[in-house]
C-alpha cells in the first residue's frame, strides 16, 4: 500500500496539467517512499516528485482527466494507493475508485543521452523578457525564446516585431544555441517561483532538460535561424537617462488617449503627446544628457513602459539615432529593451 497526503499529490498533479492533458496520460512511479507524477506532450514533458510511504515498487499509467478529477475533489487529507491485479485502487475517507491502468509507453518520457554542458538560469530573466513575445502562427520566432549557451552563461532574447527584449548574461563564447517555444518556457516558469534558479542541461537532442531540486522538465526547440539580433544594437547617437518612475507615471496617462505616443526631444526636455479623435493629451519628462540634440520621434506608449518596468532601474538610459532607427532602452547590468519607431511624417 503507498499512502501520500492530498496536499503533496494534488501540487504534483497540478503540475503535470499543461502536458498531461494532450495525450490524457500520466504515468504514476512509485518506490522507496517516494512518488514521481510524470506526463510528455511531445513538446513539454513534466516529472515531479512527491513524498509518500510506501512498501511497494511499480509504474503504471492511467487516464489524467478522470485520475486528476478524482484527486481534486475527493475529501480527506490522506489517499491511499493499491495497484491489484493491473487495476490501481485509490481511497480516502470513505470513498474509493478502481483505474484500469495502460501501457507505460503510453507516456513516452524524454532524456538526454548525451549532457553536452550543465548551465544555472535565474527564471527571472525569463519571464523579464516574456512582454516581448505574440502568438504567431506564420513566425516561430515571434513567439519563441531565442537562448544562447557558453560555458559560463547565457543570453536570453524574446521578439515580436516590434520590440525586442534582450538579457546578456554570457561573457564568453556561444557554445549552442536554441530556439524554445514561448508558450511552453513561459508554462514552465510559470509552475516555478519566478525567481528561482534552475539547472539547464543541453546534448545532442532537439530538446532542454529543466531541473529544480524535484522537478525535471524537457521542453522540445526549434530548427532553424534566429533573427540577427547584434545589428540592433549598435550604439546610438545619443543617450539620455531619465527617471524611469516619473517616466512610467506620465506614459499611463499618454497611453489613455493612444498608443502612439510624440516625442519631441530638446534641452534637457521631452514632450510627449498622445491624441485621437476623442481627445489630446500632453506632458514633459525631464532628461539628463551629455549631448544637445533635437529629435522628434514616435513611439508605442504600451511598449515603451513594458520596457521601463522590465529593465528596473531607478534612473534608466534611453538611446536615440533618428527617428527611423531603433530606440535602445538599457541599465549597466547588460539589459536591453528595443523598440522600433512609428512613422509619423514630418
Amino acid at each position: 500500500m503507498v499512502t501520500i497526503t492530498k496536499d503533496e499529490l494534488t501540487a504534483a498533479v497540478r503540475k503535470c496539467s499543461v502536458a498531461a492533458k494532450k495525450n490524457n496520460h500520466i504515468k504514476i512511479n512509485v518506490s522507496n517512499n517516494k512518488m514521481e507524477l510524470s506526463a510528455d506532450n511531445g513538446i513539454l514533458g513534466v516529472a515531479t516528485s512527491a513524498k509518500a510511504t510506501s512498501d511497494e515498487v511499480y509504474t503504471i499509467v492511467v487516464n489524467y482527466d478522470v485520475f486528476s478529477s478524482f484527486i481534486m475533489r475527493v475529501s480527506g487529507d490522506i489517499i491511499r494507493f493499491d495497484y491489484i491485479n493491473g487495476v490501481l485502487v485509490l481511497a480516502s475517507n470513505s470513498i474509493e475508485a478502481e483505474f484500469p491502468t495502460l501501457r507505460e509507453d503510453f507516456v513516452n518520457e524524454r532524456h538526454l543521452s548525451d549532457v553536452r554542458n550543465v548551465t544555472k538560469v535565474n527564471l527571472s530573466t525569463i519571464k523579464m523578457c516574456s512582454h516581448a513575445l505574440e502568438p504567431n502562427k506564420n513566425d516561430y520566432r515571434k513567439s519563441s525564446y531565442y537562448i544562447q549557451f557558453s560555458k559560463n552563461g547565457y543570453n536570453i532574447t524574446a521578439l515580436d516585431g516590434n520590440r525586442v527584449s534582450f538579457r546578456n548574461m554570457m561573457k564568453d563564447k556561444t557554445e549552442f544555441e536554441a530556439i524554445v517555444s514561448g508558450k511552453e518556457l513561459d508554462d514552465i516558469v510559470g509552475m516555478i517561483s519566478s525567481d528561482k534558479e534552475v539547472t539547464v542541461k543541453y546534448g545532442n537532442e532537439s530538446f532542454l532538460e529543466i531541473e529544480t531540486d524535484r522537478d525535471v522538465f524537457t521542453v522540445s526547440t526549434y530548427a532553424g535561424k534566429y533573427y540577427n539580433i547584434s545589428s540592433l544594437l549598435t550604439p546610438p547617437k545619443y543617450m539620455v537617462s531619465v527617471d524611469t518612475a516619473n517616466m512610467i507615471e506620465q506614459l499611463d496617462v499618454i497611453k489613455l488617449f493612444d498608443d502612439l505616443a510624440i516625442f519631441t526631444i530638446e534641452k534637457g526636455i521631452m514632450d510627449i503627446t498622445s491624441k485621437t479623435q476623442n481627445g489630446r493629451c500632453n506632458t514633459k519628462v525631464d532628461y539628463q544628457s551629455g549631448i544637445n540634440f533635437s529629435l522628434r520621434i514616435g513611439l508605442n506608449a504600451n511598449y515603451l513602459t513594458d520596457a521601463l518596468k522590465s529593465v528596473r532601474e531607478e534612473n534608466i538610459k534611453i538611446g536615440f539615432s533618428d527617428k527611423y532607427s531603433p530606440v535602445i532602452i538599457t541599465n549597466d547590468n547588460d539589459e536591453y529593451e528595443i523598440i522600433m519607431p512609428i512613422h509619423i511624417g514630418d
